[in-house]
């Protein structure tokens, strides 16, 4: 009301959201919307996949830099070789210290990034996510730290980059050698994937940009088999 004037407004929808790429409003009376399923999309082993050797203490090459791996619809039928979240110092006299006092930038010199791409299928029709990713991540660290960052992008078929949603885990309270269950709820995003576009999902060990890194080394191994089945989940809007 304004002015003893019924202005119509309670009757609009109560919410209002930007829908990236570009700034389309759009309303909606909740959030999330009510016309809004859960799509799961499951961490794979690399292409073309190793074998798992039968012999326990067999050794197997880790490739880098690492292959993109896939992002799938089903979930993974059988054991499958695991990826490293790994935490490589390459100044180990270069601390949390140092990295304030220079505002982070000697930390790339001085820590290794190392990546683990999953990659989707290209979308055969336009598809809009609303709301929060949830990366579920199972890990097994070997240090008591452990700090996890995922990044989800959507790509262009040439190739190019945009930036969807991120977010971060870290702990120094792990059990080294024992299995961990990580949740990572990415920041909410309203976003319309374009037809013939894929999504990529980047698991790495540090970003600057929002987190002060770990700087001990340490390796946690991440799984996405048949038994434990890494996987982030998309808010689709139907």
């Amino acid at each position: 009301w304004l002015k003893d004037k019924d202005t119509g407004l309670m009757d609009e929808p109560a919410i209002t959201y930007a829908q990236r790429p570009g700034w389309h409003h759009i309303a909606t009376n909740t959030m999330p919307p009510t016309n809004v399923q859960t799509k799961t999309f499951y961490l794979s082993a690399q292409t073309p996949e190793q074998s798992v050797p039968e012999d326990p203490s067999t050794t197997f090459e880790i490739l880098r830099p690492q292959p993109i791996r896939s992002l799938t619809n089903t979930a993974p039928e059988q054991p499958s070789i695991h990826s490293n979240i790994t935490n490589r110092p390459l100044n180990p006299d270069y601390t949390l210290k140092d990295a304030l006092n220079d505002d982070m930038a000697g930390v790339p010199e001085a820590l290794a990034k190392e990546v683990i791409s999953f990659a989707s299928t290209p979308f055969e029709t336009p598809t809009e996510m609303i709301g929060s990713p949830v990366a579920k991540l199972f890990v097994m660290p070997n240090r008591p730290q452990i700090q996890v960052v995922v990044d989800l992008y959507d790509v262009s078929p040439d190739g190019e980059r945009t930036l969807i949603t991120r977010g971060q885990f870290g702990t120094r309270t792990a059990q080294p050698g024992q299995h961990l269950t990580i949740n990572i709820e990415t920041r909410t995003i309203g976003y319309l994937i374009a037809a013939g576009h894929h999504l990529l999902l980047d698991v790495s060990n540090y970003d600057t940009t929002y987190a002060f890194p770990y700087f001990e080394p340490s390796v946690a191994r991440l799984y996405h088999d048949n038994q434990f089945s890494s996987a982030i989940e998309i808010p689709i809007k139907k």
